[in-house]
């Protein structure tokens, strides 16, 4: 008995070791950036340079992008925000295969949902409070 609890502890410390070091799959600048979409921090959102090499469908290491968590949050204005960039994948998929479409129906965000639908048929239509933000829209 003394031995099987010494090696379950084993592993757990190995995995707990595993999970804490295992490398982000975001650079800085993008851990920043999805960081910012999740807690919708607008003012923080808009103190980014334009930046065209920023990569806005960056994913974490479950897959889901600033739009993603942005959604799941219920963020709508940097939902509207993101939406300005023509660089913005909305059907991008996490690693289960869930897309903001999934997250918004779970979480009940009617009005975001109305946005996805709108910028998913080209219909998204841009307000003055929200144009050109982070990234010039190409």
């Amino acid at each position: 008995m003394i031995c099987y609890n010494s090696n379950l502890q084993f592993i757990i410390i190995i995995i707990i070791i595993i999970f804490i070091f295992s490398p982000s799959k975001l650079n800085l600048d993008e851990q920043h950036f999805w960081k910012i979409c999740s807690d919708g921090n607008i003012e923080e959102i808009r103190k980014l340079p334009q930046n065209e090499q920023l990569n806005v469908n960056c994913q974490n290491n479950d897959g889901e992008t600033p739009l993603y968590v942005a959604c799941q949050n219920g963020q709508i204005d940097i939902v509207k925000i993101l939406l300005n960039d023509k660089r913005i994948s909305i059907r991008k998929k996490t690693n289960k295969g869930k897309t903001v479409f999934d997250i918004i129906k779970t979480n009940n965000h009617s009005e975001i949902m109305k946005l996805i639908k709108e910028a998913d048929t080209g219909n998204f239509q841009t307000t003055n409070n929200h144009k050109n933000e982070i990234i010039t829209i190409k």
